[in-house]
């Protein structure tokens, strides 16, 4: 595009391959004034420009469909997916909703024993990315299966550790009612345990352990002073 990226050492005819056999470099001068000759393109006054109907997305891109898409997490999911989009498709639902063109199923063939840390994982995290956030879906819905695929959520202690929250927090295991003050209290209360045993650099099996007694306890003590009676059966239930 204008630019010198070499002097030929030969005569070179229209069409020759270009190559170092017949292309040298030397020094010449260079002159870095950029973009001197850019122009204004002339573009038609926004009246005139052909348009389209679209969907204008929240990030700026504009679709040509409003798809609902359903995602599967591993392969194992897939024939639900499929299924949930033909039973939608055949029950005539759609019709309720003019501005969705339809709900199609993004199934795929990995997912199980994938290694989580691994480039195939990525590849299909950047996949399924991609799909939701094409500007011609709308909407997604995740079908996925806990038991087969590496969820950081199902497979840590963060359900072990709400539960802690809400029983230090004050709310009754056997019913009752408690208040967001109390859980916040519960929470700065677990906090507190939990960057202490990360700073006496306890291991994580130790770490449970701790955990374990301290919920223990908390549980023992609310049923001694939270007894199920008539008045917490009805508001627990």
């Amino acid at each position: 595009f204008g630019q010198i990226i070499g002097f030929a050492s030969q005569p070179i005819a229209p069409g020759q391959w270009v190559h170092e056999h017949n292309v040298e470099c030397r020094d010449f001068e260079r002159d870095y004034a950029f973009a001197e000759e850019a122009r204004d393109e002339a573009i038609l006054p926004e009246s005139a420009r052909a348009t389209f109907e679209g969907f204008r997305r929240a990030g700026g891109k504009v679709g040509t469909r409003n798809y609902i898409a359903i995602l599967t997490s591993v392969n194992c999911s897939a024939s639900v997916a499929r299924f949930m989009a033909e039973e939608i498709q055949r029950s005539g639902l759609l019709d309720q909703y003019p501005g969705i063109d339809g709900v199609i199923p993004l199934t795929h063939g990995g997912g199980c024993a994938l290694d989580v840390k691994g480039e195939g994982y990525e590849v299909l995290k950047r996949t399924q990315w991609g799909y939701a956030v094409n500007p011609n879906v709308g909407g997604v819905v995740m079908v996925a299966q806990t038991a087969l695929m590496h969820l950081q959520v199902a497979e840590s202690t963060l359900i072990f550790d709400v539960i802690m929250v809400v029983v230090l927090g004050g709310v009754s295991l056997v019913g009752g009612r408690g208040n967001v003050m109390s859980v916040i209290a519960g929470t700065l209360l677990i906090g507190v345990l939990l960057n202490g045993m990360t700073i006496m650099d306890m291991d994580v099996q130790t770490q449970n352990i701790v955990k374990g007694i301290v919920l223990l306890v908390a549980i023992v003590l609310d049923s001694r002073l939270h007894p199920r009676d008539e008045e917490t059966s009805k508001q627990g239930d």
